[in-house]
């Protein structure tokens, strides 16, 4: 008798269990699809914007006036500054050279304007047509037979005007000085004398860059 009962406890309990397993995977099943369902839902809901709101756009364009606005002019300047600065600099290079040369020769070397071809000197031109170094023997300003010429220097691009007033030569002798063709040298843009710069020549052959109390003259 006890061990039917026993028997009947088990058949209840297993029973049970099984019963209680059937309504846990329901409930998961339950679960699991009214997730699902949710998800679906949320994702027909759901927005994939792929392009710009009007706001974003003129937000946009307005930022990008603002910096051409402001960047553009900034980076002209710049550039114009570069190229004043280059041709300041090359100059200087070129006065070098003579002196160097002169003292190293113990005889004159003369830079002036040049002509077309770059075999003489031409003083019908502008500066801006560029120059020459040359060893002048006899000092007369001339490319003679026998004088070597030592650089030549293309036209300049970038500025408006190169004055050195009535010099079309200086000429170096042989101790480097530049007795008589002392100057100032004015380097221009389209921006004219507000942002001039400038090269002073003593008679000694020296070079200088022109400061604030010095006169530059565009023309």
């Amino acid at each position: 008798m006890a061990s039917i009962g026993m028997q009947s406890g088990s058949s209840d309990f297993v029973a049970y269990y099984r019963s209680s397993q059937i309504c846990y995977r329901s409930s998961e099943k339950r679960a699991d699809r009214t997730e699902s369902l949710l998800y679906i839902r949320l994702m027909k809901n759901q927005r994939f914007d792929t392009g710009f709101t009007l706001i974003e756009l003129m937000v946009t364009v307005a930022v990008a006036a603002t910096v051409l606005t402001v960047g553009v002019p900034s980076f002209r300047e710049l550039i114009q500054n570069n190229r004043l600065t280059t041709a300041v600099n090359d100059m200087v290079t070129e006065f070098n050279l003579a002196r160097s040369e002169a003292v190293k020769r113990g005889a004159p070397v003369t830079l002036c304007k040049r002509n077309t071809a770059g075999t003489g000197c031409d003083s019908t031109v502008a500066w801006l047509s560029g120059w020459i170094v040359f060893a002048d023997t006899n000092g007369n300003g001339t490319v003679d037979s026998g004088d070597q010429i030592l650089r030549i220097h293309g036209p300049l691009s970038g500025i408006n005007s190169l004055n050195f007033g009535s010099r079309n030569r200086v000429t170096f002798d042989g101790h480097g000085f530049a007795t008589g063709y002392s100057g100032t040298m004015s380097f221009c843009d389209d921006r004219g004398l507000s942002k001039a710069k400038g090269l002073i020549l003593s008679n000694t052959g020296r070079l200088r860059a022109a400061g604030s109390g010095d006169t530059l003259t565009c023309s």
